[in-house]
């Protein structure tokens, strides 16, 4: 059994993956904090240029627009809300900065016109319904709710102009994006979807993407569903941003791509 078990590791480690025990939340910290590379220190070896173009979907209340700023201040940055709210906020906030270009739109695999589900907390709304009855909603209900409140239902659902990354891209001639960013509460793998003649030819260097893996939407997330798409031109070298646990398992991550042209 042992050898077997040495045998599995070493195959992994060869291909660049590791074995983590997907109840614990502090195996999968150790083996972060042992195997991959904080966020914060890979921004400038990823990108080197100082005015680099960045692709922020999902962009909320900017709240990432804000990072990409402090450490690239001339980046070229084009950024997808749907929410009215939301957008109207971001574009009163982003007014004055010509680089930053902000449109009322959700990203998906096929241009459209769809349902969107917003809930209390905007930070959270998705395509995606909320699964009342999911053990993460029910725990973190239990253990926040009183103090914050944020979680709760809000049934509010808005019809939203659906663009894909190709398309946009074909309009407004971008022949590259140094760095996109997807945050769409489950809806990332249908963003790469509608990406692909994109990621085909290489021309998105470094993808930044959010991983749910619970029950919280009616749809769960897999790295199989996200790295189908990716084919064989992009490879995983960094998961971080535990923020969301409960009981010491881990609901979702942050995780980056990098083209393999990069050479990282």
């Amino acid at each position: 059994m042992k050898f077997i078990k040495k045998t599995i590791l070493n195959v992994l480690d060869y291909f660049n993956y590791i074995l983590i025990n997907k109840n614990s939340y502090h195996s999968f910290k150790t083996a972060h904090n042992k195997n991959f590379i904080h966020f914060e220190h890979l921004y400038k070896k990823l990108i080197t240029i100082e005015n680099p173009i960045i692709f922020d979907v999902g962009g909320n209340l900017g709240q990432s627009i804000k990072i990409f700023k402090k450490y690239y201040p001339t980046s070229k940055i084009y950024s997808f809300e749907p929410i009215n709210d939301c957008f109207n906020k971001m574009k009163s906030e982003f007014f004055n900065d010509d680089d930053i270009n902000i449109y009322n739109f959700a990203v998906g695999h096929k241009i459209e016109k769809k349902s969107f589900n917003v809930y209390e907390n905007s930070e959270h709304s998705s395509f995606f319904e909320r699964n009342k009855n999911s053990d993460w909603f029910k725990k973190y209900n239990q253990n926040h709710i009183k103090e914050r409140n944020q979680f709760r239902l809000n049934e509010k659902k808005i019809d939203v102009d659906v663009i894909t990354l190709d398309n946009f891209c074909e309009k407004y001639k971008i022949e590259n994006i140094d760095l996109l960013k997807i945050d769409t509460q489950g809806y990332e793998e249908f963003v790469l979807e509608g990406s692909q003649n994109l990621l085909k030819e290489n021309k998105i260097k470094i993808i930044k993407l959010e991983m749910i893996f619970s029950d919280i939407y009616s749809k769960k997330h897999s790295f199989f569903n996200i790295e189908k798409h990716l084919q064989n031109n992009y490879k995983l070298i960094s998961i971080n941003n535990f923020g969301s646990t409960i009981d010491d398992v881990v609901f979702s991550c942050d995780v980056i791509y990098v083209s393999k042209d990069l050479n990282f």
